[in-house]
């Protein structure tokens, strides 16, 4: 029996080939995380392996003070999957004591490609959010995104209160290629979180932010500056207010800064079906969870 409303889970995934289709190899899970069956909505021609689509799903809807999830993903060689969530991941608000923790690990083995793009993940005003990322390459492929609003800008709710930290280490080979970190914390601290919000340090007044991450292009750089290219000269209405991209070394990073969830998931989507014929040679085919 549960003691108190907190939750502790966990999630491993291991993936392989099999008959040159992507399957599960490995599952384990313990308290409120599941994979849903694997879906396969790619044509692929010949000497290809099919990827796999894998929806993570949590149950609860959100984390409350004391939960602690941990997600494991690891691809053996040649296996592509793409990983995804049925709706946002919320963070309610916490009590004083409670921290809300979600840790992340994916490992991709040689000539294995992983696309992770869970949708975003909303704070409630008040929560006390620890979000850490580490991905392991080795001469494989990625994409990786995560967008994160801050309070609830449609029902009017800035994140007055409360704290967010999120952390994010790519490393290829055992060297370091790429470590992110952000910290917002309001309450006692220096900065309140509404007035570190509005810092044209932080994000000027906008509580919605997004990292898009694609490494392990082939080729000669060229495709890489002609990529970066096309992402810049993207014009659409429906696009953040403040984005950009540039080269990390063999790095692709695109962020983007804005009031709208959707504004940002918009921008991630485009993104990533321009770069998908040049990363993994195929024709961007979005799971069927987005369309619903």
């Amino acid at each position: 029996m549960k003691k108190d409303s907190s939750w502790k889970g966990s999630l491993s995934l291991d993936f392989g080939v099999r008959n040159s289709k992507t399957v599960l190899t490995r599952f384990r899970k313990e308290g409120p995380l599941a994979v849903q069956r694997l879906f396969y909505p790619e044509k692929v021609e010949d000497q290809m392996v099919t990827p796999a689509h894998g929806y993570i799903l949590h149950p609860p809807g959100g984390l409350v003070s004391g939960d602690e999830l941990f997600i494991e993903i690891e691809l053996q060689e040649r296996s592509h999957a793409l990983i995804t969530t049925p709706a946002a991941t919320k963070v309610y608000r916490a009590k004083e004591s409670g921290i809300q923790r979600q840790r992340t690990s994916l490992k991709l083995s040689k000539g294995a490609a992983l696309e992770y793009l869970p949708q975003e993940t909303i704070v409630f005003s008040g929560a006390r959010a620890e979000f850490d990322t580490t991905i392991e390459l080795e001469e494989s492929k990625l994409v990786y995104c995560s967008l994160v609003c801050l309070g609830r800008p449609e029902a009017g709710e800035t994140f007055a209160l409360g704290s967010y930290k999120e952390t994010l280490c790519l490393s290829a080979g055992g060297q370091l290629l790429l470590k992110e970190h952000f910290s917002l914390v309001g309450e006692d601290e220096e900065m309140p979180a509404a007035a570190a919000l509005n810092s044209p340090l932080v994000l000027g007044g906008y509580p919605v932010s997004s990292l898009f991450i694609a490494t392990g292009f082939t080729g000669n750089c060229e495709t890489l500056k002609k990529v970066l290219l096309e992402i810049k000269a993207i014009d659409k209405p429906q696009l953040p207010h403040y984005r950009g991209a540039s080269l990390l070394g063999s790095i692709l990073v695109a962020r983007s800064v804005g009031p709208s969830t959707m504004a940002a998931n918009y921008y991630n989507r485009v993104i990533w079906k321009l770069i998908r014929p040049h990363l993994f040679q195929r024709e961007a085919v979005s799971p069927r969870i987005w369309r619903t």
